[in-house]
């Protein structure tokens, strides 16, 4: 439609790597290429490669950083448009959810100083992303979709968390019987 639904700053701080991946876990930044300048022979010699094609540009984008640092513009960018031909709506949540507990591990690996708070933070931000996802499917698959992001991840929504208001009763009420006590 053409129209700007939101417009979201990047808040990243410029110091060190270890507070880009707090910022971006905070949603006060978006690695993503759209977004990014990179030399090329840098983006070469990372590569562009994740298990299914999704989280490419931000494990790229982090290793990126932590190696060579990242300098951060305030101003707007780039845009990101939701829309079903595009690859990345095709995919399965099994596959985002598979993805995102890889992506969390590389940014342990990346930030060991920070790794237990990335991988209790970290996992929140990349769970409540699948369950959006998963939300976004057709209503009779959402159950489904829902059901895989607690299997991958084991996180559920906090009960005031907006999202949780969102999911149907018959899906909150089968991922508290699935949660152990």
């Amino acid at each position: 439609s053409g129209l700007t639904t939101k417009e979201v700053p990047n808040d990243a701080r410029d110091s060190t790597f270890d507070d880009y991946l707090v910022d971006w876990i905070s949603n006060k930044t978006s690695p993503y290429q759209c977004s990014t300048l990179f030399r090329t022979d840098t983006a070469r010699e990372m590569g562009l490669k994740s298990r299914h094609f999704l989280f490419d540009d931000v494990m790229a984008h982090f290793k990126i950083a932590a190696k060579y640092g990242a300098l951060n513009v305030r101003e707007i960018k780039a845009s990101f448009r939701l829309h079903p031909g595009e690859l990345t709506a095709q995919a399965k949540i099994r596959e985002w959810s598979e993805e995102s507990m890889d992506l969390l591990e590389l940014m342990c690996e990346l930030s060991p100083n920070l790794a237990p708070f990335i991988r209790k933070q970290g996992l929140q931000f990349l769970a409540v992303g699948n369950y959006r996802r998963a939300l976004r499917l057709p209503r009779r698959a959402r159950l489904a979709g829902c059901l895989t992001v607690l299997r991958t991840h084991h996180y559920t929504l906090p009960p005031k968390n907006m999202l949780t208001n969102a999911v149907d009763r018959r899906v909150r009420s089968l991922i508290q019987r699935l949660l152990p006590s």
